[in-house]
């Protein structure tokens, strides 16, 4: 029998999930607090006036500190209880480095859900991958799943138009990254009839074998909605 959700944390049910930290705060029990003198906490945990305040007394004067200010929230949004402790040795050659992660609760830019960017997350981002501590996550998984997606899509396309000898093969790649783009709002419905104008080039005895039909009616449905 499944423990009853404390009242709490029923407000992440309705969270963007991640498959591996899933959607609501991981606790630890680990709380420092931003005004002691050994903490360190990233600006995404950080209020603007509990960075001017630390800013000030640690002597960190401007750009630096207009770069913090600019990712740094008006309202905590850090979770009580969820820090976790960093490696400021591994970090990106910061200027003021972090001692502390903790759970954040976003906001995702593109589908506007709630989620959260979990500690051991963001110690991944600026302890392997090794991103620099000014950046911060701005969009939940699913949604920065499917930008990568896209930017893929257009890295595809972009290289084969400039292709000076595509074959039917790569106008078909061209033809389904055009029109994958278009469906998600990357393109215009000016690149339909281009579209259309690819898949001709497909020879007739092979298009049963690369399922050119339903390629048709989604440019077809798309064509409709235009």
């Amino acid at each position: 029998m499944k423990s009853p959700i404390p009242e709490s944390e029923k407000k992440y049910e309705s969270y963007a999930k991640h498959p591996r930290y899933g959607q609501r705060p991981r606790r630890t029990g680990l709380n420092p607090s931003p005004h002691d003198g050994n903490v360190r906490l990233h600006p995404n945990a950080t209020t603007v006036h509990e960075i001017q305040k630390n800013a000030a007394r640690a002597g960190v004067k401007l750009p630096f500190l207009e770069q913090l200010v600019r990712i740094s929230p008006k309202e905590p949004t850090r979770i009580p209880g969820t820090a976790i402790k960093a490696n400021p040795e591994k970090q990106n050659h910061p200027t003021v480095p972090v001692s502390h992660y903790y759970d954040i609760e976003k906001v995702c830019r593109n589908c506007e859900r709630h989620f959260i960017f979990f500690a051991e997350e963001q110690k991944h981002w600026y302890e392997t991958l090794r991103f620099p501590l000014d950046s911060d996550c701005v969009r939940c998984l699913d949604c920065r799943k499917t930008e990568q997606f896209l930017s893929r899509n257009r890295s595809a396309y972009e290289r084969l138009v400039n292709s000076k000898h595509r074959d039917w093969k790569d106008n078909l790649k061209m033809a389904k990254s055009a029109l994958t783009l278009v469906e998600n709002g990357v393109f215009g419905s000016k690149v339909l009839q281009k579209i259309r104008r690819l898949l001709k080039t497909v020879p007739d005895s092979e298009k049963i074998n690369i399922g050119y039909e339903p390629l048709l009616k989604r440019l077809s449905l798309v064509e409709r909605k235009s």
